[in-house]
């Protein structure tokens, strides 16, 4: 299975990365902002993606609308610090599949993988 993590910050990127390889994720690809993350989703795909809701320049709603056009079936996982009744509504009906707030923990993102991975 391949995860994507798409978020603008290093750190919570390599916190994402230690706790995903923690719970059995191997093939992982990362992304800063909106043109990173489709260029590597039309280069090597995922699984499952988590998205970061809020990034420099176009917003993870984009990002989110984006991949979902390139292929139906990816499951993202949007998040955010900020949490608002209307980010998550508008996260989900963008083609989110599910919502977690940040920062997250190993017992979450192993539950996320077992509900939605594939392999």
């Amino acid at each position: 299975m391949r995860v994507m993590v798409v978020d603008d910050s290093p750190m919570f990127r390599a916190v994402m990365r230690d706790i995903l390889v923690r719970v059995g994720v191997t093939d992982l690809i990362e992304a800063g902002d909106y043109e990173e993350a489709v260029r590597l989703y039309r280069k090597k795909g995922a699984d499952i993606v988590f998205m970061d809701m809020v990034l420099p320049g176009k917003s993870g709603i984009e990002v989110v609308r984006a991949l979902k056009r390139e292929d139906g079936d990816v499951k993202i996982i949007a998040m955010s610090s900020m949490v608002n009744k209307k980010m998550i509504l508008d996260a989900i009906d963008s083609g989110a599949v599910d919502f977690i707030i940040k920062p997250t923990n190993e017992i979450v993102v192993s539950n996320i993988i077992q509900v939605w991975g594939t392999a």
